[in-house]
Parts: structure tokens; sequence; C-alpha cells
């Protein structure tokens, strides 16, 4: 017997007879019973010399100036994260561009002289079925050739409000094949490799070049570290595997050594484990005291290991719902960040830890970059969508999540000040 509901939007087909099998499982094996999508073609074919997209700038704007804002969340980074949030699209207050960059994966090969996509990382079109567009932010795609070839997409984000600036946030597209049984998601097995060959040049620009703001640091390298270790259960676990996390790892491209966080001066200041039932969804905060005076903080959500997980983005999960004052939120993903949120651990650990950072950066792969879109969207955009909002329950969706901030917190401070002192 087969179960099967065609609105899911990973066209997921699970059989009775896998059931048991699945609770045990890793996501990409998991991932191994959906169906492929079928060919369709890419952008644009790989030897077309004119470009859709505006020229990329050596740096984005929002971004160097994200520091002087007072939104919790500063910058974004993500790695193979589906898509949370329906239309209106996800964007800072104002429609601004979210500093930071989306990463995702796909292969490309040939059918004589017509070029077209063979597989894309099946969380980052999850919810493209039913419409979903990724956050308004810089976006590259690391593209894998047949042949070992490899380049990238890199489209930075504007701040415009004409959709043609930003039509990328529908990529990939919603039949592109993604194709599952040889799927192309793991943080370390196909990520990593892509983005040591986009670091060295070994990865060459399809169309504009990524140049300064892609390459700063810490790099998108150095942040899989983040991605990767918050799937350990402790702080002891997190800490070692931050630190030992610069050696060298294979996959279909580069073998150069990879840093991590810890070298740059990071380490882990707070975490959390939240239980439900067979699921453990941890949260991880790093810290790095540049200075005496500033300090930057990473927050870090994990991605998918079980059935519980993948449930989040099937059946009735697949749905909408509303969540800090917005509707449109992806049903699965906002339960599970409201459960994490109203944990008495991030109380007592994670809030604490935030309100004493000057600069917040979140970092996730797969379920945790889906839980790093919805927690930036209702960070930064909750005080916004709650105006006139009479539902008490998207209040406490807010109130459960929010900090003070600390940059926020002294300029409060230095204005009382100099009213006392007049």
């Amino acid at each position: 017997m087969e179960t099967n509901n065609s609105s899911v939007d990973a066209d997921i087909t699970i059989h009775s007879e896998d059931v048991m099998k699945i609770s045990i499982l890793s996501i990409s094996t998991i991932a191994s019973l959906a169906v492929a999508k079928g060919d369709r073609v890419g952008i644009r074919s790989a030897n077309s010399a004119e470009s859709p997209f505006p020229e990329a700038e050596d740096f984005n704007e929002a971004a160097a100036s994200a520091t002087t804002s007072n939104l919790l969340v500063d910058y974004l980074y993500t790695y193979g994260g589906p898509a949370t949030v329906k239309h209106p699209h996800q964007s800072n207050p104002g429609n601004k561009c979210i500093p930071g960059i989306r990463v995702y994966t796909e292969n490309y090969g040939w059918k004589g002289w017509w070029g077209h996509i063979t597989n894309t990382d099946f969380a980052a079109i999850m919810n493209a079925k039913h419409d979903y567009p990724h956050p308004k932010m810089s976006t590259l795609v690391l593209r894998w050739y047949e042949g070992g070839k490899q380049e990238y997409l890199w489209f930075e984000c504007k701040d415009s409000d004409d959709e043609y600036e930003y039509s990328w946030q529908y990529l990939p597209d919603k039949n592109a094949r993604s194709s599952t049984k040889n799927d192309i998601h793991d943080i370390q097995v196909d990520y990593e490799p892509r983005m040591q060959a986009f670091n060295d040049g070994s990865s060459s620009p399809l169309y504009s070049d990524a140049s300064a703001f892609a390459r700063q640091s810490p790099s998108l390298l150095d942040y899989v570290s983040a991605a990767y270790c918050v799937w350990f259960p402790t702080e002891a676990d997190m800490t070692s595997c931050l630190k030992g996390y610069p050696e060298k790892h294979t996959g279909e491209g580069g073998n150069d050594p990879v840093q991590g966080l810890a070298p740059l001066g990071w380490e882990v200041y707070a975490n959390m484990n939240h239980v439900d039932g067979n699921d453990q969804d941890h949260v991880m905060v790093l810290k790095n005291d540049d200075s005496s005076s500033f300090r930057k903080c990473i927050i870090s959500f994990k991605g998918s290991d079980g059935i519980e997980d993948i449930s989040r983005f099937l059946f009735d999960n697949a749905k909408t719902t509303g969540y800090c004052g917005r509707n449109g939120v992806h049903k699965g993903v906002r339960d599970e960040l409201s459960q994490i949120t109203h944990d008495d651990q991030w109380d007592s650990e994670i809030r604490p830890a935030l309100e004493t950072c000057d600069e917040v950066t979140c970092v996730g792969h797969s379920l945790g970059g889906a839980l790093c879109n919805t927690f930036t969207m209702c960070a930064n955009n909750g005080p916004e969508y709650l105006e006139g909002n009479t539902d008490p329950s998207m209040q406490d969706d807010y109130d459960s999540l929010k900090w003070t901030k600390k940059s926020s917190a002294s300029i409060q401070q230095d204005s009382i000040m100099v009213v006392a002192n007049e």
C-alpha cells in the first residue's frame, strides 16, 4: 500500500513498509524515497554571453550598514534552506534586502547543444510547488557540470521595488529536476567542496563576479562550521567540533583545508536542546569579542535529521498559518520555531546570550536554514507586522522570541544620561 499526497512540495512518496525504517534514517536516505522531477532548462545555457541580471557591485550597501540599524538580526546565511514565507516575499522592513547570502547547489548537463539542470538540492526547491519565494537577499548558486567543471551564479540583492531586480528569489525554478536519490544536499560532502572551489577561484562566474562581499571574513566556507557543529547535543561536543573543524574534506571539488570559525576567535557561548518525542532541536550561540566593546554573535539552528523533521514539510504542515503578525508563513516551520522559543531553555540560555550581542548573524543548513528565515522575519519585522494586530497569539509569538539588542539598550541609556545632564 502506498501513501501519497500530491500537494506536498517535495513530491515525497512514502511506502508503508518503509515507515519503520524511516525513523532511523538520515535525511539523505529519507529523501531517497522522493520522486524525481522532470527535466527543465536552466536560466540560460552556459555558453550564453548575455546576462538577464544587473552586474554585481563590489559590496552590498545594505549589508555594510546593517550593524547601524536597530534590527535584531543583522545578517542571514543559509545553505539549502527551504523558503518559508509566501507573498509578499520576506524582506527587511521597507522591502529592503536582508544582508547575507542564500546558497544552494545544482548540477548541469548537456543533451547535444542543449544545456539543462540535471539535479537541484531538494530542500532548496521543497516549497516551490506551492509558490513560496525565497527571502529578498543575495543568492549564490553553486553549479557542478558533468565532467567536473564548476561555476557559480551570483545575484546581488538591490534595495529596489522593481521585482525584476530580485526575480531570482524564485530560484530554483519549481519545475527544475531534483533527484533526491542522488541528492546534493549534504553540508560537508556537497556544499563544502563547491564553496572551496568558489573561494580559491577554481569555480568561475557564469555572469557576475561575487567579489568582495561574498568572500569577506568570515567567509561562506567559514560559516559551514556553525551550520555543522550545531548538530552536536552538548556545549562540550559543540566546542570540540568547532575547535577540531580545520581539516580536509573531499567531495566533488577541491581539497583545501577548511578553517571554520574557531581560528577566527569564535567560541560557543550558549546552547539549548529542545526535545519533542524523538525529535531534538539544537540551538547554538557563538560569540566573538573582536574588541573590548563590540561583540559579534552567531545563532545557528540544527537541520533535519529524521522523520519528525521531514514531516514538518508534509501534509497539513505544508499549509500556511500566521506568525508574528503576518499570514502566509509555513505552518510546519512556524510550529517548530515556536516550540523552541517557548522552551524554558530559550529564556534561561539563548535570550540572555543574545542580549549581550552588538551584532547577530543567523546561520543554518536545510531545516536550520528554514528556521533562520522564519526567525529573521519575526525578529526584524515583528513590530511592523503587529501594528494594529489584535490576535494575542501573534503577539505571543514575537514576545517569546525577541530580545533587547545591546546596542539599542546602550543608545537608550546614553540618551537618558544626556537628558539627565541637561
